[in-house]
């Protein structure tokens, strides 16, 4: 047997082997809380209730709906759970057969490296294969690279990369007008951590809702941008600033403390004296609330 051969027979044990690991690490592995969440959330759809209008949800369903038969053929016994995860290893397939496709140009050995590094990463194979959108979504997002990397390109290659492309976000997209915070909040990456600073306001020391926060220091002008993250009502706040300054959004002067913006990005504009206001998301009820700042956690320190 020559060389390649023996470099080839050992990366299909490796890959086998790998294989077997995962599957174990899925059947077994102890849940983490999310999982009974995302669990839940099937089992809801596969009664028949509808995501954001019957219950809280904030991920786009895509992987509730694909798991929801499952409870239609194995009924509402919990060790149903057991075989959810035994069905997070399809996408878990799914990336390894992306992986390979995207190497492929790179010669058999290389095509079939990828899949077999990609298992040896413990953080990625950990979360592949649990009951979580991200595994999904992966999968799909790579299955969609592995379509457009086909050369020559086609319109049915590119038709199906935008329609993995689009299931992907249908998987797992969230940046929803909630957010809880919890100890993991100080790890997240600068820039990740500036967005959710910028765009969500504390509530109280737990909860942030979605809004931006103005400083006018000099000049008595400012002229920035606030980010509608969905067609709804919106306030200002204080409402006081309306009458010692003048506020323009879109360019129309705003002289009621609520207003309704269409979803994306508004030009604003404040002209009057220096001082801090706000645009915040108006909850359902209509209350109008005032950021807290200097709120204390209370489940930030338990979880």
């Amino acid at each position: 047997m020559t060389d390649a051969r023996w470099a080839r027979a050992g990366l299909g044990l490796g890959l086998l082997g790998l294989g077997v690991l995962a599957a174990r690490l899925a059947l077994h592995k102890a849940f983490s809380i999310d999982e009974f969440q995302y669990a839940h959330a099937a089992w809801l759809v596969s009664k028949g209730q509808v995501p954001y209008r019957d219950f809280f949800e904030v991920h786009f369903p895509l992987v509730y709906q694909a798991l929801a038969p499952m409870f239609w053929l194995l009924g509402d016994s919990p060790r149903g759970v057991l075989a959810l995860r035994a069905a997070m290893l399809v996408p878990l397939l799914g990336s390894c057969v992306a992986v390979a496709a995207l190497n492929r140009r790179e010669g058999r050995g290389v095509r079939w490296l990828g899949p077999v590094l990609l298992l040896s990463l413990v953080p990625f194979t950990r979360f592949a294969t649990e009951l979580r959108p991200d595994a999904l979504s992966t999968a799909l997002f790579l299955g969609a690279l592995a379509a457009l990397s086909v050369r020559p390109g086609t319109r049915w290659s590119g038709f199906v990369a935008g329609l993995a492309y689009v299931a992907a976000l249908w998987a797992s997209q969230k940046d929803c007008v909630l957010r809880v915070d919890d100890l993991r909040t100080s790890g997240l990456p600068p820039g990740l951590r500036g967005f959710l600073d910028t765009h969500y306001q504390p509530y109280d020391g737990d909860l942030f809702l979605w809004g931006q926060r103005y400083d006018v220091t000099t000049g008595d002008r400012l002229e920035d941008r606030f980010r509608a993250v969905r067609q709804g009502r919106y306030f200002v706040e204080p409402a006081s600033v309306l009458d010692t300054g003048a506020l323009f959004i879109d360019g129309q002067r705003v002289t009621q403390a609520e207003l309704v913006l269409e979803r994306g990005e508004h030009p604003v504009r404040y002209e009057g004296p220096a001082q801090r206001f706000h645009l915040l998301w108006l909850p359902r009820d209509g209350q109008r609330w005032t950021p807290r700042p200097d709120a204390r956690p209370t489940y930030s320190r338990l979880f």
